[in-house]
């Protein structure tokens, strides 16, 4: 029986009024059950002054919270359907999505009452591409900068005169009660709403008895419509980076149901829209068979190399990492940017006459569990091993962090394990075997003056936690200046860890011929863009992970 049940949700009034809303439902269902609700920072609200695509897309608003249910710091999340990415992790789960509200978006100005009125140059402010390349595609003569924050954040700028006009979700305004501000619901035919737009989902873990409490409250028509959407959405591997639009809607008293769809270039010059009807019964392919109409019409793969595989051949990249590291991504754009600079600023020094690393492997086979944090980690242990003419244990279970690591690791030991996508400690302790180590005894093998995530979170499961610093890294002075030289006429920075962040910023700021915080920095984990938002910089970019692929992908992200 379940006599608390908490809600985690986002910090903004709009967040909060979701999650009172869910609350107020939950309770007029079970009157005795305790509710709590849990404001949680997401990356998504704290990187104001870049847009979603350049940082990561819509899933930087949900992460939190999801670690949030998976830590069982809480047993719900309530989000805006439209901020979920087509496909969430396999242990979560939509137990239900409440009734639609409105799902336009609407025109906010105190000059204007109609798009059709604005005159040629006026201002409109948004944070997503979607409204930009359709309102762009209707009303080429405007022009579209970025606005982000919370809806009263952007009402305010709209007020204090940065703007002639912004754009917003009716269905936001409107739960706050600020629906007077309204001077026009944009017709559909205009601006085809986000997938989810004015609906409400709640997510907790799959294998969870909370489930059965929520499906009460779940909208099944609602429901429908919404996931016919992000399946379409999914089709085009949609993120923010992409202007992509769907709405399904039924008529003919629930009989019929027809879904439009459309994909645009940022700037509004290509525009490819569609719609299916059908009988609503006969509706399970209806998504894909949109999708297959858009991808017929010719221009497709013209927005498809537009947006995703942009030309670096002129773009000045820098990348600093360890002299040790394997580069992948170097290799990869050696072969597309003419201007690509490679420093290796961190130097990688065996640790093998520290007493306490004998003392770790003299004591390995008492261990249950080890980790490897780095290809660094893997090639010194087998340094060091060879040298004592030692081997790792059998019975021990191996992770290491990624992809790279693993493979090096699986040359000497059988069931290497890893995280497939999220290449880094908070990816690995999303790992199932990570949620009971109760008892467990963990080596980590790591490089000198590492990050402590991993330790403090095992510890607070009970697991008894060594840190084994098997190499040392040390930023090489010569390589650091010969780093700051290039940056003067570089157009992306690309860092693979805070201590590198620290000594760039330590030695720039000493001159300060370049606001070095105006760099586009880009970064394979949010950890690391924290550090960097806490060092100044302004525009950064998250990729999925450290693979030279999602490196590749994300660096094309910013240029496109």
């Amino acid at each position: 029986m379940i006599n608390i049940l908490r809600i985690a949700t986002r910090k903004s009034p709009l967040a909060i009024w979701q999650a009172e809303f869910v609350k107020s439902n939950l309770v007029s269902l079970y009157p005795n059950l305790k509710i709590e609700i849990k404001g949680f920072s997401t990356t998504g609200d704290r990187f104001l002054d870049t847009s979603l695509a350049k940082i990561g897309g819509k899933g930087l608003f949900i992460k939190e919270l999801e670690t949030a249910l998976k830590n069982n710091e809480a047993d719900i999340a309530v989000h805006s359907m439209k901020d979920l990415p087509p496909q969430l992790p396999k242990e979560f789960v939509i137990a239900a999505v409440l009734e639609r509200h409105d799902a336009s978006d609407a025109l906010v100005s105190n000059s204007y009452s109609d798009l059709n009125l604005m005159k040629p140059g006026a201002l409109v402010g948004t944070s997503s591409a979607r409204r930009q390349s359709q309102i762009l595609a209707a009303f080429p003569e405007v022009n579209i900068k970025l606005l982000r924050g919370n809806v009263n954040t952007r009402i305010k700028r709209l007020d204090e005169g940065a703007f002639d006009a912004i754009v917003l979700a009716t269905s936001g305004l409107e739960r706050l009660g600020l629906g007077n501000r309204i001077a026009q619901r944009l017709p559909i035919e205009i601006c085809l709403p986000s997938a989810g737009q004015g609906a409400l989902g709640i997510e907790c873990r799959k294998d969870d008895e909370i489930i059965e409490l929520i499906k009460p409250l779940n909208h099944d028509l609602s429901e429908k419509c919404v996931n016919m959407e992000k399946e379409f959405v999914g089709l085009l591997n949609g993120s923010c980076s992409l202007p992509i639009g769907c709405f399904a809607r039924l008529f003919d008293n629930n009989k019929s149901i027809k879904c439009e769809g459309f994909v645009g270039s940022l700037d509004g010059k290509v525009i490819l829209r569609d719609e299916v009807t059908k009988v609503f019964d006969d509706s399970s392919n209806l998504s894909y068979q949109l999708y297959k109409n858009l991808l017929k019409q010719g221009r497709w793969n013209y927005l498809k190399r537009q947006m995703i595989t942009d030309d670096l051949s002129n773009r000045r990249i820098l990348i600093l990492k360890s002299d040790q590291a394997p580069n992948i991504l170097l290799s990869r754009l050696q072969k597309k940017c003419n201007k690509l600079i490679y420093v290796p600023i961190v130097k990688t020094l065996p640790n093998f006459r520290s007493s306490k690393v004998t003392q770790k492997f003299n004591r390995i086979d008492s261990y249950t569990l080890v980790i490897f944090i780095s290809p660094n980690a893997v090639r010194y242990t087998f340094q060091f091993l060879d040298d004592q003419r030692m081997a790792l244990p059998d019975h021990i279970e191996y992770f290491a962090v990624g992809l790279t690591s693993a493979n090096l690791l699986s040359s000497r030991v059988n069931n290497v394990n890893y995280p497939k996508v999220n290449f880094s400690s908070e990816g690995l302790l999303e790992l199932a075997r990570f949620r009971d180590v109760i008892n467990d005894r963990i080596l980590i093998f790591r490089g000198g003056e590492g990050s402590n995530l991993l330790r403090e979170s095992l510890i607070s499961q009970k697991a008894e936690v060594d840190y084994c610093d098997i190499y040392e890294r040390q930023i090489d002075r010569d390589k650091l200046i010969e780093a700051k030289k290039n940056l003067k006429c570089c157009d992306c920075l690309i860092v693979y860890s805070a201590q590198v962040l620290d000594a760039l910023g330590q030695l720039i700021n000493i001159d300060n011929s370049r606001n070095w915080t105006e760099l586009t920095l880009l970064v394979p984990s949010e950890r690391l863009a924290s550090v960097a938002m806490g060092l100044g910089y302004k525009t950064i970019k998250i990729a999925k992970n450290s693979s030279a692929e999602c490196m590749e992908i994300a660096l094309n992200d910013i240029f496109s």
